[in-house]
């Protein structure tokens, strides 16, 4: 029988979260000075007579600050009906995906049994699938009358007596 591939739990969608702008000023770059002449010290002789230099203010343009607008993401609390229904989806999800996995390991141990049966080639009882299985007395009737019902098995004899073997669909 085919294996049916895993599935994967449903995404959960959580509220998203809720963007306010932020003003954000940062301060301006530092501007270094443009070569300031500093005169000579007075007392200090001059080789050339010179008239003394007067020092003169900077008037470069002072940048002004850089303002920028940061968008800054903040999360809604979530409310208890919320958290209930996140929760409730993942138990979902994962109530889900354990069926499906517990299914297929029951359609696969079917399976085996089938397979068993084919290589044994002749009549097989309930304890020769206890056996080989390893299983209780009750598993492995339970699982040769799912066969017998999906007609794979036929039951030769009574229920106490009784011995297994393919039908014809197999």
């Amino acid at each position: 029988m085919p294996e049916s591939a895993p599935v994967s739990p449903a995404p959960v969608a959580e509220p998203a979260p809720v963007a306010e702008p932020v003003t954000v000023i940062e301060p301006a770059p530092e501007v270094e000075p443009s070569s300031i002449f500093e005169p000579p010290a007075p007392d200090a002789p001059s080789l050339e007579s010179e008239p003394p230099i007067q020092e003169t203010h900077d008037t470069s343009p002072v940048a002004e600050p850089v303002v920028k607008e940061v968008i800054k993401e903040v999360e809604k609390p979530l409310t208890d009906a919320d958290k209930d229904r996140i929760f409730q989806d993942k138990l979902d999800a994962n109530l889900t995906l354990a069926h499906t996995r517990k299914r297929a390991q029951y359609e696969a141990r079917l399976q085996e049994i089938v397979d068993f049966i084919k290589q044994k080639g002749t009549l097989v009882t309930n304890q020769d699938i206890r056996d080989a299985f390893h299983v209780t007395d009750t598993t492995a009737t339970n699982r040769l009358k799912e066969l017998i019902n999906r007609g794979l098995v036929a039951r030769l004899g009574d229920q106490r007596h009784a011995k297994y073997k393919l039908s014809g669909g197999v």
